[in-house]
């Protein structure tokens, strides 16, 4: 489909046989459809759009706006009166008494060149004092002040001199076994799962710990000594371990559980990332991360973080 024509062009109004008719500047003389509510006369420049060959004035154009509103300047005379504008002064008609000196008036300019006249009544000041900004209500929080995070380990394993896989597992061990001469020392992992508490502040920390393995005296009490290590996945060699013991007394035969730890060891979690390990004596292992079906415990060395902002 072909566009409409639209043509857009300045004009000036002029008689012509007793017609009102608009002479665009290129010399093009039209007769147009007219705005209903505008006074135009002889000499008033308009602009005018042409769609499709039909010419229509959408108003009257001036080089520059035209004052709205002033105030009076002084007195009438022969039927006009000085009002001052931002402008400057100008000459404007009224009807009735005229305004007193100092009167804020508004101004309806017609065409021609004539006269404004004064609006009826007086105008009411508006102020210039800068004002307050509206009160604006706080956005809601973007979420809880408090909460638990439950971090859950990554992995598990126990390193004794010279490699990683107790017994090919990743169970969690600790001490030597009557059998062999060297040590062992196991741990968790985290990654940086922690870390999306970060500038929170960590309240309470605790550690659940696999059910006892049967190894070394598991019919009897013993003590785990739980560290702070500063790896967030299986290091190379052995468990760099920063801060602790904190030790914890697992009764004869004890299942999977949780046991508390310093709000301190769950905030350098957060702030550091890492993991957990245990070593020393005695002899005692841990369930590792694992699947059930393989003997295993998915929960094992699990973290609990309780924050608040």
């Amino acid at each position: 489909m072909a566009e409409t024509p639209v043509r857009v062009s300045a004009g000036t109004v002029t008689t012509a046989g007793g017609a009102r008719v608009v002479v665009l500047d290129d010399g093009t003389r039209l007769t147009p459809l007219w705005p209903a509510m505008v006074v135009l006369v002889d000499g008033d420049r308009v602009q005018v759009v042409l769609v499709d060959g039909t010419a229509v004035v959408v108003g009257p154009v001036v080089p520059t706006p035209r004052p709205i509103s002033g105030s009076i300047a002084g007195a009438a005379s022969s039927g006009l009166i000085p009002v001052t504008t931002t402008a400057g002064t100008v000459q404007a008609r009224y009807a009735g008494t005229a305004p007193a000196i100092g009167t804020l008036v508004g101004l309806v300019w017609q065409g021609g060149g004539a006269p404004p006249f004064l609006l009826p009544g007086t105008l009411a000041p508006v102020s210039t004092d800068p004002q307050p900004p509206p009160d604006v209500p706080a956005p809601p929080p973007s979420g809880p002040d408090s909460g638990t995070l439950l971090v859950t380990a990554q992995g598990s394993g126990s390193w004794r001199t010279g490699g990683w896989g107790w017994a090919s597992s990743t169970d969690v061990v600790q001490g030597g076994s009557p059998y062999v001469s060297q040590d062992s020392r196991g741990g968790w992992w985290y990654g940086d799962k922690a870390r999306a508490l970060t500038g929170r502040t960590i309240t309470g920390c605790r550690v659940r710990l696999g059910a006892r393995l049967r190894i070394g005296s598991y019919n009897a009490a013993a003590v785990v000594h739980l560290y702070r290590t500063t790896d967030g996945s299986r290091p190379g060699g052995e468990l760099n371990r920063v801060a602790g013991p904190y030790d914890v007394t697992l009764a004869a035969g004890a299942g999977a559980g949780w046991t508390p730890l310093p709000a301190s060891v769950g905030q350098e979690l957060v702030d550091s990332g890492g993991g957990l390990a245990i070593a020393g004596s005695p002899y005692v292992g841990l369930v590792g991360v694992g699947a059930p079906q393989d003997g295993k415990d998915p929960e094992s060395g699990q973290v609990a973080l309780d924050w608040t902002r």
